[in-house]
């Protein structure tokens, strides 16, 4: 490699350090940063953003980058611009009543699904900050897990709710129906990429393969 040379100058530079230092020295010479931490490629810490009022609880991404969503126990989420060198508060949507712990942005960078401790699923147009439904269910599973995930054609919300999961069309709200057949509570999600299927694990053990279209 052509850094090589350059590394192995810097050792035997360190060496003679060290052996000018003390001539006991036996250990191989290292390289100490002078900081806390190296910087990763791309460079240093790009920007915070501090415009919550309470405890984040959710993170998500437009699959087209353009946008970055949070949620917190402030009830409020927060839409970041992120087509500039630091991230741009864009809007604060309100309408949960009780702390929001997860979002799902849908594939189609339109629309961003949010499940809050108010027992609501709510659906929001990410260009315009529009609510575009909300749908009711019970969230007590929150505090084990707060799961959700969006299809790959952006139609349906796939929520956990305990042993169970509803599958709601993602503009209308109504329920399209629900999957049942986990002994314990489901921990994880998944959607196929072919949007074929649904993967849900749980803890009893199993992880169950569902068909998108039909639930079964």
């Amino acid at each position: 490699h052509q850094s090589r040379p350059v590394i192995d100058s810097i050792l035997e530079q360190s060496r003679a350090w060290c052996k000018d230092f003390s001539d006991n020295v036996t250990r191989r010479p290292f390289m100490l940063p002078r900081s806390t931490s190296i910087y990763p490629p791309g460079g240093p810490l790009r920007t915070t953003l501090a415009h919550h009022r309470a405890g984040i609880t959710s993170i998500a991404m437009t699959p087209d980058g353009g946008y970055m969503m949070t949620a917190a126990r402030d009830c409020t989420i927060r839409i970041y611009e992120n087509e500039s060198d630091v991230m741009e508060l864009e809007r604060t949507l309100t309408g949960h009543t009780a702390a929001i712990e997860v979002l799902a942005a849908a594939p189609n960078n339109e629309l961003l699904v949010s499940g809050s401790l108010d027992n609501t699923l709510k659906v929001w147009n990410l260009e315009t900050g529009r609510l575009v439904v909300t749908m009711e269910e019970d969230h007590a599973h929150y505090g084990q897990y707060a799961l959700l995930a969006v299809t790959r054609d952006s139609g349906k919300v796939v929520s956990p709710v305990g042993k169970m999961v509803n599958v709601w069309d993602i503009e209308s709200g109504q329920l399209q129906f629900t999957l049942q057949g986990h002994e314990g509570a489901v921990s994880c999600l998944a959607v196929s990429h072919d949007n074929q299927y649904i993967i849900t694990g749980a803890e009893d053990n199993t992880i169950k393969t569902w068909s998108t279209g039909k639930g079964k």
